[in-house]
């Protein structure tokens, strides 16, 4: 599930809550601020890379996972779990998007 599948889904679980049957209920767009304050205390979070042993290989651990970013003669960039990329920007934004999917894959929320 995407981010944006997943904000949809509790938008629609927050809406059909039965609440005080008193009250008229979450609006729409209050169901959905909420769902983005949910996904933002448990959704992932943002890989930090950095250059560990001074080699120019930029490394990230998210929880079990390592992700390294080794710069090639040819100036493109191979992470480790994703593969080549023609930029340090494409290389990072590949890792964060593997990492946002295992993140989402190993939740109640986005797993299966």
């Amino acid at each position: 599930m995407t981010n944006p599948a997943i904000l949809d889904a509790l938008t629609e679980v927050i809406m059909n809550t039965p609440g005080d049957p008193h009250s008229y209920g979450p609006t729409v767009h209050d169901a959905r601020a909420f769902a983005a304050a949910v996904l933002e205390l448990v959704g992932p979070k943002p890989l930090q890379f950095a250059d560990e042993m001074g080699d120019g290989v930029l490394t990230s651990r998210e929880k079990r996972t390592l992700y390294r970013c080794f710069p090639q003669e040819d100036g493109r960039f191979f992470v480790s779990h994703c593969g080549f990329f023609p930029t340090l920007e494409a290389a990072q934004a590949a890792a964060q998007a593997h990492a946002d999917a295992a993140h989402w894959a190993n939740t109640k929320i986005g797993g299966k």
